[in-house]
């Protein structure tokens, strides 16, 4: 559905988008019960996709620009802070009970990619324990994260770090 300003269903789902948001043709898709979107003051998210599943959580500060796609799995949470500007098509995925946090006053180019998973499990052949479980990405203030770069699993960007062009990062910055 299109992003509303105000929204809530008999599911618990529920959208609450400041006024001053410019959504343009921003989609919105509940997957399941007790979701819920939050939007800021003086944001633009047109044209950006969000998809949350069950009891998950979209929360974007005050005068962000995002332009991408959200999604968002069971039990988890993406948390944007003031002040973020993505030059177009930024994807974040979080999901097995994960959490993105991007903090205030971020440039991201395009073609970003942010995943808290691999998109699949691995087991140890020995034990049949898994070896790759899914963990937060936490991104700090005032980080720049250049075109076509990939943040996985697990990782930590410091406050005022720069992630160069094409970067994969896969271990703290």
């Amino acid at each position: 559905m299109q992003l509303p300003n105000k929204y809530e269903d008999e599911r618990g789902n529920s959208a609450s988008v400041d006024d001053t948001v410019k959504t343009g043709n921003a989609e919105v898709v509940f997957r399941e019960t007790g979701s819920s979107i939050e939007i800021g003051s003086g944001s633009n998210v047109a044209g950006a996709r969000f998809t949350l599943g069950k009891n998950s959580r979209i929360k974007i500060g005050d005068k962000c620009k995002f332009s991408g796609e959200i999604f968002v799995g069971a039990y988890s949470t993406v948390t944007i802070g003031d002040s973020l500007q993505v030059t177009g098509n930024m994807y974040i995925r979080a999901v097995e009970q994960t959490a993105v946090i991007i903090g205030q006053d971020c440039l991201v180019a395009k073609d970003v990619v942010i995943r808290t998973t691999d998109g699949h499990v691995i087991y140890n052949r020995y034990d049949r324990k898994r070896i790759n479980a899914a963990s937060d990405v936490i991104i700090g203030d005032h980080v720049w994260i250049a075109d076509r770069s990939v943040i996985l699993k697990g990782v930590r960007i410091g406050n005022s770090s720069v992630i160069a062009l094409g970067s994969i990062v896969t271990k703290n910055v």
